[in-house]
């Protein structure tokens, strides 16, 4: 974190995706979920803002379109948009 922004560095302290996100997860399967527009709280977590996923070159994997999103795991990962939870795949498609 510099700032009030996250990025991601390697193992040498480096910055590989540079700081740009207003909140941001650890990878799993290849993905990290991502905030952008949201406000860090320390007693509600992000409020606000949208969450998506990006690779670890930093490109958009899954847009930010999800009020919460959740890590993968096993090839999902649970989002929810409005007051509806769902599970989504790696291509962001929903799984019913």
């Amino acid at each position: 974190m510099i700032g009030d922004k996250y990025g991601y560095v390697n193992h040498r302290g480096q910055f590989i995706i540079p700081p740009y996100f207003d909140m941001a997860r650890d990878f799993y399967q290849g993905l990290a979920a991502v905030n952008l527009g949201g406000q860090v709280s320390l007693f509600f977590g992000v409020m606000g803002g949208k969450w998506g996923y990006i690779n670890k070159r930093g490109e958009w994997a899954i847009m930010p379109k999800f009020d919460e999103a959740g890590s993968f795991s096993n090839g999902v990962a649970r989002v929810k948009v409005g007051g509806r939870e769902y599970y989504i795949n790696d291509t962001g498609e929903s799984i019913l």
